[in-house]
C-alpha cells in the first residue's frame, strides 16, 4: 500500500535546504540576493505542486494519514496511475488537465475520487489564499506578462497598501519592511505547515503516550483521568497571519 511518510520527509528535506540557502545569503550582493530569492520561490512552488499531486494520488489509493486514519474515498483506486487517470476523465463529459497550484482546481481534480468532507479537502480550503499568493508571485517571476503583472499588483497592495513603483518580486521576498521574518522564509515555513496539516503529521506526546484514558495500575477504579485528545496542528500565527489576512495593511515606504 502507498505510504505518505516518504512524501512528508522528502518535502521537509528539500525545504530544509531552501532555509539553509536563505540563511547563507547575508554575504551576497543585494542584486544577486534578489535573483536567488526569486529562483528559490519558483523552486518552492514546484516542490509544493509536485508533492500535492503525489499526496492526493496516494490518498486516492487509500493511503493512511500519518496519524493512522483512513481517507474518505468515493472508490479506492488500485494504483497512483489509475488515480491520476480517474481525476482526468472519471464521471466527466470531457477529460480535464489537472492543475495542482490552485486550491479550487485541486478540489475539482479529486471531486469524483475523494469525498468532499474529507480532511484533505478542508485543508485545501483553509490554505487557498496562501496557495493563490504563492502562484501569483511564481507566475510573475516566470512569465512577466500583462496577466501575471496584474496579479502581482494585487500582492503588492496586500503588503504595501498600494502599488509601489520599483518594487520587484525579489525585493518583496526579502524586504524586512514587508515582513519579519522575510516573506521568502514565511512562504517556506507556511508550506511546511500546510504539508503537516494535510498529512495529519501531528506531534507525538513525550514518552510516546497514547491518547487513551489513563488508569492507575494498582486501583483501576480510582484516579481515572481522561487524557484530552491530541489537537490538530494549527497554522503558526507568526507565519500565517499576514498571508491569510484579507485586509490591507497600512501603507509603508518602499525599500
Amino acid at each position: 500500500m502507498a505510504r505518505l511518510a516518504p512524501d512528508h520527509n522528502s518535502f521537509f528535506h528539500e525545504t530544509d535546504r531552501l532555509l539553509a540557502l536563505l540563511r547563507s545569503l547575508a554575504g551576497v550582493a543585494p542584486v544577486h540576493r534578489k535573483l536567488i530569492a526569486e529562483i528559490m520561490l519558483m523552486r518552492l512552488s514546484f516542490l509544493l505542486e509536485n508533492h500535492l499531486k503525489l499526496i492526493f494520488a496516494k490518498l486516492s489509493c487509500g493511503a493512511r494519514y500519518l496519524d493512522g486514519s483512513i481517507p474518505k474515498l468515493q472508490l479506492p483506486r488500485r494504483s497512483m496511475a489509475a488515480a491520476l487517470t480517474a481525476m482526468k476523465d472519471f464521471n466527466r463529459p470531457r477529460p480535464r488537465y489537472p492543475i495542482w497550484n490552485d486550491a479550487a482546481e485541486i478540489r475539482e481534480n479529486v471531486i469524483h475520487v475523494i469525498s468532499a468532507n474529507d480532511h484533505c479537502i478542508s485543508v485545501m480550503r483553509a490554505y487557498a489564499s496562501y496557495i493563490t499568493e504563492l502562484r501569483y508571485i511564481r507566475n510573475y517571476i516566470a512569465h512577466r506578462n500583462d496577466g501575471t503583472h496584474k496579479n502581482f499588483r494585487t500582492v503588492l497592495r496586500k503588503f504595501y497598501g498600494a502599488v509601489v513603483p520599483g518594487v520587484t518580486s525579489g525585493t518583496l521576498l526579502l524586504s524586512e519592511r514587508v515582513s519579519t521574518p522575510p516573506l521568502m522564509e514565511l512562504h517556506i515555513r507556511t508550506s511546511r505547515i500546510l504539508i503537516k496539516e494535510l498529512l495529519k503529521a501531528y506531534p507525538q506526546r513525550p514518552g510516546g503516550a497514547s491518547s487513551k484514558s489513563h488508569t492507575s495500575r494498582r486501583n483501576p477504579g480510582r484516579n481515572r483521568r481522561a487524557v484530552p485528545p491530541q489537537p490538530a496542528l494549527a497554522p503558526l500565527r507568526e507565519y500565517s497571519r499576514r498571508s491569510f489576512s484579507t485586509t490591507a495593511p497600512t501603507p509603508s515606504r518602499p525599500p
